[in-house]
């Protein structure tokens, strides 16, 4: 492609893989290459700073989206807290399920007997604690990629 002149003796151009700036000046000739990880990075520090395809951004909103970030960011913690404070354990060498109850932010604990393992509600109790394993991995993966502190 035909480099294109974006302003201020500065020209880019794309070779298929990465696009080259370069600045004209009166002695010589200065290259940059960004290549698409680079430049990925770059979309991120601007959308950090509040610019979004080179034009500030208006600051409510700015403003607006990190509340609603925090947001997110305190449910996925509350949510990580109330899927810690129980399991359903399979059925011992006597064939019961117990609900245990953690006590995560006061002291103690508790165990219920829900049964033999053939009884509706251990059956329900074992889809839960399978749904609630499946939801604690998901919300500690999200946690892990943004960087969220677990504490609430």
């Amino acid at each position: 492609m035909q480099p294109r002149h974006l302003g201020d003796g500065v020209y880019a151009e794309y070779d298929g893989f990465q696009v080259w700036l370069k600045v004209k000046g009166f002695t010589t000739d200065n290259r940059i290459a960004i290549e698409p990880t680079v430049f990925d990075a770059l979309c991120r520090y601007y959308a950090e700073i509040g610019v979004v395809c080179g034009v500030v951004a208006d600051q409510a909103q700015v403003i607006a989206l990190k509340e609603k970030i925090a947001k997110l960011e305190n449910a996925l913690k509350v949510s990580r807290k109330v899927l810690n404070n129980f399991t359903v354990k399979l059925p011992d060498a006597d064939g019961f399920v117990w609900l245990h109850l953690l006590g995560k932010e006061i002291t103690g604990a508790g165990a219920v007997n829900l049964g033999a393992s053939n009884r509706v509600v251990c059956m329900v109790a074992t889809l839960l604690e399978e749904d609630r394993s499946r939801a604690l991995r998901e919300v500690d993966s999200v946690m892990s990629e943004t960087n969220i502190d677990g504490r609430v």
